[in-house]
């Protein structure tokens, strides 16, 4: 389907086609049968993506991402200590991608970097534990520079966000200028993407995660216009929050590293509520972030000593 849609036509038969394909997706997405949808679903679910516009928008994000890595998942030897290099900040290096499972925006084995839009959504999708060091970083889209981004805000739990108002009336506007049966079958399709990246699926089966997957390769390696980054809503945070997730060639080419902190877990109940103690900060900050990074302490000696002693750290 042409991203100038003005001018197509669908019959209804050709509408109710199209609409069926989207109603026996979101049924497969809702009946994940790993055996079935593996073999066969990643080779053709594509194609259907491919017939439908691709809504990307040329943009300057102002505001910086921040991204949270729990140490002891990103170090190789596994233990709770702090990060050397900054290369342990950012998306899994090549060298481990054959071992990562699917995620919300990447197949398995594919390595993308995420973060979120403020501190909150960051902490609430990776969730550390009582006596954890996590490391916080605060990625900045580059001065003179445009990414197109995606944005997947296409359900009434989130177009009513204000971030989202102006894009909800820009879509609204340009489905009134469509075909009626163009502009059902299109406006049924990105309600299905957004359903898919809203879901909430449990981390010991991530599969679940195999339709937003889907639709995030194809967007990120494969869509014309070109797609840099896609933008969409925060599980963990109920929507209030946003995530962006990018390849790493976007995130080393348009972001720069703007702040690092090392941080301590001290306070832990459930999954909505943390406290923490900023441990360490870095000095002299790479913006290409590459290299060994430089820390210096944020709290005193003698501070450091008591929190490692009750905290069991290295």
């Amino acid at each position: 389907m042409s991203n100038d849609l003005r001018d197509l036509k669908l019959t209804q038969l050709e509408k109710e086609f199209f609409l069926r394909r989207i109603r026996a997706s979101r049924q497969a997405s809702q009946y994940l049968l790993p055996r079935i949808l593996e073999s066969t679903l990643i080779n053709s679910f594509e194609s259907e993506i491919a017939f439908f516009p691709v809504l990307a928008f040329p943009t300057h994000f102002e505001g910086d991402f921040e991204r949270v890595v729990i140490n002891r998942t990103v170090r190789e030897d596994k233990k709770n200590e702090r990060l050397t290099d900054y290369s342990q900040l950012k998306y899994p290096p090549s060298e481990i991608e054959p071992k990562l499972d699917f995620n919300r925006a990447s197949l398995k084995g594919q390595s993308v970097f995420y973060a979120g839009c403020g501190n909150l959504s960051a902490i609430l999708e990776t969730q550390p534990e009582l006596g954890d060091l996590y490391t916080v970083s605060k990625w900045r889209q580059k001065k003179n520079t445009l990414i197109n981004h995606l944005p997947i805000f296409y359900h009434e739990a989130i177009y009513e966000r204000p971030e989202f108002e102006n894009d909800w009336k820009y879509h609204n506007n340009f489905l009134s200028t469509l075909n009626n049966n163009v502009s059902e079958t299109v406006s049924e399709f990105l309600k299905f993407m957004t359903e898919v990246f809203i879901k909430k699926v449990d981390r010991d089966n991530k599969f679940g995660y195999i339709f937003s997957s889907l639709f995030s390769n194809f967007y990120l390696t494969k869509a014309q216009p070109k797609v840099h980054c896609l933008y969409y809503p925060s599980v963990a945070s109920d929507y209030v929050a946003s995530n962006i997730a990018c390849l790493p060639k976007t995130l080393d080419e348009f972001f720069e590293c703007v702040e690092v902190k090392e941080c301590l877990c001290t306070y832990q109940n459930g999954l909505k509520q943390w406290g923490s103690r900023r441990i360490a900060e870095v000095i002299n900050i790479n913006p290409k972030a590459i290299g060994e990074i430089e820390w210096k302490l944020h709290i005193s000696e003698e501070e450091y000593k008591t929190l490692k002693s009750e905290y069991n750290l290295t």
